[in-house]
């Protein structure tokens, strides 16, 4: 195996892992034999990773939303039309917010009409039992800022079920199955129930889950090459042998594998309000 940094033309190979110990370091599947070649890997990945589009499809589906709710009689016209004028006068605020503030729909109507929109199963969630397994596959930062939380995973099939109030960022879930190298099934529930599980989900992990690092790298934008050479530094001082990192909004979810126990790290990408 060749190292995959360019212009680099050292290999895998018995001699370095046994003798030099030297076994380099793999990023997802690609080995690179050194953290100045890792530094190059990284810089070409965070320059790729980051230009993936944001909430596109969310925004680009928000008044269908009000059109399924008006075709089942739900809304009529007129509420369609001031909660329209809402939204657009408060843009950061969601659509079905908007309808629910005014009184014109329930929550159940905004999930069942997102279920129709996205072809997504509602699930009514009763239990409150939380599988110890869940606790250590994904930092709480990731699961707020996302909106969504584990639920439970399907070790036979590699699957974890998720459950969320809004499947409008589909970025999000692309990259939490390529960091876990898992499938993901999407269930809806009302935002509220949502809202309440997370808190507790991630109260959990505060107290039995894994350990997290986080820091703050503002400079980002200005200086991608300075975050690659920064993750091919933390990979070498905790001598892990593997890394794999994905961009959720303005934090940046890095995993070293250590001896076969990861490590993770969150990297706030914005200036502090």
């Amino acid at each position: 195996m060749n190292c995959q940094a360019p212009g680099c033309e050292k290999d895998l190979n018995w001699f370095r892992i046994k003798l030099l110990k030297k076994p380099g370091f793999y990023l997802d599947a690609s080995w690179y034999c050194s953290a100045e070649c890792l530094a190059e890997g990284l810089t070409q990945r965070v320059r790729k990773l980051r230009r993936t589009p944001e909430k596109t499809v969310q925004n680009l589906l928000r008044i269908k939303l009000g059109h399924i709710l008006l075709e089942q009689g739900i809304i009529n016209g007129d509420q369609l039309e001031k909660a329209m004028a809402e939204k657009n006068a408060h843009n950061d605020v969601k659509f079905g917010q908007c309808l629910l503030a005014m009184g014109f729909v329930k929550e159940r109507d905004i999930t069942m009409a997102l279920s129709r929109q996205y072809g997504l199963p509602v699930i009514n969630l009763k239990a409150d039992k939380t599988d110890p397994v869940l606790l250590s596959l994904i930092p709480p930062q990731i699961i707020r800022d996302a909106g969504f939380f584990p639920l439970e995973f399907d070790g036979i099939n590699n699957t974890l079920l998720l459950v969320t109030c809004d499947p409008g960022d589909v970025s999000a879930i692309i990259n939490l199955r390529s960091m876990l190298n898992c499938e993901a099934s999407i269930y809806l529930s009302d935002e509220s129930v949502v809202t309440e599980r997370i808190v507790h989900f991630c109260a959990l992990i505060a107290n039995d889950g894994i350990s997290v690092e986080e820091v703050s790298f503002p400079e980002f934008t200005e200086a991608p090459d300075h975050l690659a050479a920064y993750l091919a530094q933390r990979c070498d001082d905790l001598d892990a042998r593997s890394l794999n990192f994905r961009f959720f909004g303005q934090r940046l979810w890095a995993r070293f594998i250590s001896e076969n126990h990861p490590v993770d790290l969150i990297i706030n990408l914005a200036e502090s309000p």
